[in-house]
């Protein structure tokens, strides 16, 4: 399943938070999608047993690349306990000259009383572009409508 098909504007707005929001909350499923021929259709989607939904993900524009490099730890077994290690690191490294480049390494790391995961996203640009990894949460609009 690709990013379009989970993103439906229409009946949800995605308010930016911070990952550590997931801090103490319990997953009941973990969506992984990194096996796909373009890095733009790469997420991780976290739904909580409270039925909220989270999405890890970025948004390509055109002179960058960003995409999950690596997944260490079996992020399933996550699942079923609350979070009790949840961290985001991120380091940038740029080139000499008039930032000619710029690459972004961001660790997501994560841990309940059975695993400790660490997912690891990898961006490059032409140093102008953003390789920041989004981390939203999807919240349902409420409509009124006028009798």
């Amino acid at each position: 399943m690709c990013i379009e098909e989970i993103i439906d504007y229409e009946n949800y707005y995605y308010e930016d938070v911070y990952f550590e929001e997931l801090l103490n909350k319990t997953l009941k499923e973990i969506i992984v999608n990194d096996d796909c021929c373009s890095s733009w259709e790469e997420y991780i989607l976290f739904r909580t047993i409270e039925n909220e939904e989270y999405i890890m993900y970025h948004e390509q524009e055109c002179s960058e690349m960003v995409w999950i490099e690596d997944i260490c730890g079996d992020i399933k077994k996550l699942i079923g306990k609350p979070l009790k290690i949840v961290q985001e690191n991120s380091n940038l490294e740029r080139g000499e000259e008039n930032y000619e480049f710029s690459q972004t390494y961001t660790f997501y790391k994560l841990a309940n009383e059975n695993e400790y995961v660490t997912i690891r996203w990898f961006g490059c640009s032409n140093g102008f572009y953003s390789e920041r990894v989004e981390f939203v949460k999807k919240i349902r609009k409420n409509y009124k409508f006028k009798e």
